[in-house]
């Protein structure tokens, strides 16, 4: 059925808003807005009249105003039912809920922490919470995973849309590397994401991106101390990093929670003993790579293992500017 506004008086719409303010202001806020948007068009278009003026109020008959109060009745029952269900029972469940979660998250982590570093990986310092929770999800599940899996799970990371977090890194880096680095790198990561190349790269960029390790290393501790002392030094920086700047309830820093997982990364693999290193049959060691002992490193995951070593010296040694004495 049609409605005809002028069967209504103002007094049936009244009667009905008259124990409900709220709906009243709201309905008023409307008709302002509408008012407005009228006398805007009639003052910046002059040629066009606006004949009809809005009322204040629109107008409901009797019979409607007895509708809509068994409506609002009707709801307002269902609403206090919802909301006494909700304190009952699934405020409590919510709760509890919330509960099993948290234990699925420590649980997680646990599994998380182990099974990321036996198969060589660690977490990068600026990776994504959410990429972050769902590994901790898998690791919680007991899944049966296998190496290819957990490479697959950080190079999709760095190449998806577009190779943007591999970016996202670049410009997070960018102010805290002087600018011959910085073009070594920027074409490193430029190399990386172009897919049409007719060579394989990856033997040829991470000895490229290794050396950039070696001189953020010794440019921030300098030359006096071998590579142990260094090593040692970085656990210094990392130490009081994890204690002055990280929050494990702050959810921005729950991913940098994870650095001890690249600090071993970095010291027991990337820069373990190299006579130890061959017998592990360890692909993935600095001094192998950069003095030709071994020929196999040249994979997409060590590409992105040595990303991830980058991003955790940068952090720690170079973007937190964490106050300590040099040797």
């Amino acid at each position: 059925m049609k409605i005809n506004l002028d069967d209504y008086s103002e007094k049936d719409f009244e009667e009905v808003l008259k124990n409900n303010p709220e709906l009243l202001q709201q309905f008023n806020k409307i008709i302002d807005q509408v008012q407005i948007f009228n006398e805007t068009i009639t003052r910046n278009l002059p040629n066009y009249k606006i004949n009809y003026k809005v009322p204040k109020i629109t107008f409901l008959n009797q019979e409607d105003f007895e509708k809509i109060a068994e409506l609002s009745k009707k709801v307002k029952e269902i609403s206090e039912n919802l909301r006494e269900t909700f304190e009952r029972i699934y405020k409590p469940l919510s709760t509890t809920l919330t509960s099993v979660f948290e234990e699925i998250e420590k649980t997680g982590k646990k599994k998380a922490l182990p099974l990321i570093y036996t198969y060589m990986w660690a977490i990068p310092p600026n990776f994504s919470s959410e990429k972050l929770k769902e590994l901790i999800f898998l690791a919680s599940l007991n899944l049966e995973v296998s190496q290819e899996d957990i490479d697959e799970f950080f190079i999709s990371y760095f190449k998806e849309n577009d190779f943007r977090e591999l970016w996202n890194l670049y410009e997070k880096w960018e102010t805290y590397l002087n600018e011959e680095r910085k073009k070594i790198i920027h074409d490193v990561f430029v190399l990386v994401s172009k897919s049409d190349l007719e060579v394989d790269i990856y033997p040829i960029v991470i000895p490229t991106l290794i050396a950039q390790i070696d001189g953020l290393i010794v440019e921030k501790l300098g030359y006096r101390a071998g590579f142990e002392k260094k090593k040692e030094k970085v656990k210094e920086f990392l130490d009081i990093f994890l204690e002055e700047k990280v929050n494990e309830n702050n959810d921005n820093d729950i991913v940098k929670s994870y650095l001890p997982v690249n600090f071993k990364l970095f010291s027991e693999k990337f820069f373990q003993d190299s006579k130890e290193a061959e017998k592990e049959n360890n692909h993935f060691n600095r001094h192998l790579i950069m003095h030709g002992n071994i020929t196999n490193y040249g994979t997409e995951a060590n590409l992105y293992r040595t990303i991830v070593i980058l991003d955790f010296i940068i952090t720690v040694l170079y973007i937190e500017n964490i106050d300590l004495e040099i040797f």
